[in-house]
């Protein structure tokens, strides 16, 4: 038979639905719960009340609030007539709040839906959705409903978060995003467009570029791209209007120990593919369509994951030192690894790199770059940067 925790946690998995009952202005008491579990009809007298004692005990009948316990007359065998629990009712909020112990945060929310209400009412009905947003942001619909308003005024305004001339500072909005977003959703005279990768994007907010660091290994590819000095570092949309020769070649390092340490090499621009870059990123550049590509990242899920990732824009390009022979050859250099974020299509990958993947994929390893000795992997990449394809 349940007991006094079993019916807190059946009043708790029903929060959600009370916080929607009072946005519809609704009740949703009594609430009622029959089963509660059986008692052996074989049970004496004495085992019996043992076993519903804490049920009883527990009761709004004992305690003055919260469930009541309702009971029937039974006969049994072993135990003649006697009453026995057969449900328990929550009858009213007061008890409700009481059992759950969620009497400040209701208050709360009752504040905010009416802020809500009465400033900004089409958004009741995302928020009827998913009423646990506005407890996660209780006290601060005020300066939510704000920013929501408007956006909903001034749609998409192509200007920084921090340019936003509302009364709430930048790191409110950041704080408070997904409330934000919520109330966007029920206004689509805001603008506000879901698909979007970032939150700027989905609001229309002007966002930082992204930017991504190179290295020219020798004067004649620099002088050809036109810069004066071989380390530059470009937004995204600069790389990407660049006017690159044919005759160069792309090595994208993951690790950075392992770009920074790229000896000179004739007609080679290095890529840093930082933090997933090189999947993300770099093939938004239309010349690495047509250039030799090379990636280099280390021997694990994640980094067979950014190739694989590559690959989808990049059918071409070509791995080094991520492939089964070189795990095998280097097995013991092997560590726990993090899994890859979200899933890899690992058709992308080629027979030996799927090999590799396949081994270390559960539970997750891999090998840094860095274990491997810098002068053998210069020979792997050479040999790679004059293969054809």
């Amino acid at each position: 038979m349940i007991g006094p925790a079993d019916i807190t946690a059946w009043a708790l998995a029903n929060y959600a639905e009370f916080l929607r009952s009072i946005i519809d202005g609704n009740s949703i008491f009594p609430m009622r719960r029959d089963r509660l579990g059986r008692v052996a009809a074989s049970e004496d007298p004495a085992a019996f009340a043992r076993i519903v004692a804490p049920l009883w005990e527990g009761s709004k009948q004992v305690r003055g609030v919260g469930y009541t316990v309702v009971l029937e007359p039974r006969q049994r065998r072993a135990r003649a007539l006697q009453n026995e629990p057969v449900a328990v009712v929550i009858e009213s909020e007061d008890d409700y709040l009481a059992l759950t112990g969620k009497a400040n945060e209701v208050s709360a929310f009752r504040t905010d839906i009416e802020i809500v209400r009465q400033r900004l009412p089409a958004a009741l009905g995302e928020l009827r959705k998913s009423p646990t947003v506005v407890v996660a942001n209780g006290g601060s619909w005020p300066g939510i409903v704000e920013v929501a308003q408007y956006l909903r005024d001034h749609p998409r305004p192509g200007c920084y978060v921090r340019a936003l001339p509302v009364s709430v500072p930048t790191k409110f909005i950041e704080s408070h995003r997904e409330a934000i977003e919520t109330v966007l959703m029920a206004l689509p005279e805001s603008g506000y467009d879901p698909v979007q990768r970032s939150f700027a994007a989905r609001c229309g907010f002007q966002e930082e570029s992204p930017a991504v660091r190179g290295r020219f290994l020798c004067s004649e590819a620099r002088a050809a791209c036109g810069f004066p000095v071989n380390d530059v570092v470009l937004r995204v949309e600069d790389w990407a209007r660049l006017g690159v020769p044919a005759f160069v070649k792309v090595v994208i390092c993951e690790n950075r120990t392992n770009f920074l340490a790229l000896p000179p090499i004739p007609g080679v621009l290095a890529l840093w593919g930082e933090g997933g870059a090189a999947a993300g990123l770099l093939p938004r550049f239309p010349w690495l369509r047509d250039a030799k590509v090379v990636y280099w990242g280390d021997i694990d899920p994640s980094g067979l994951g950014i190739l694989a990732g590559l690959r989808r824009s990049l059918p071409k390009v070509q791995s080094i030192l991520m492939d089964d022979a070189t795990l095998n050859l280097h097995s013991a250099k092997l560590l726990p690894a993090k899994r890859p974020v979200g899933t890899i299509d690992s058709s992308l990958l080629r027979e030996p790199e799927l090999k590799a993947y396949e081994q270390i994929l559960e539970p997750p390893l891999g090998i840094e770059q860095e274990k491997l000795l810098f002068r053998d992997c210069l020979e792997v990449l050479a040999q790679a940067l004059n293969t054809h394809g």
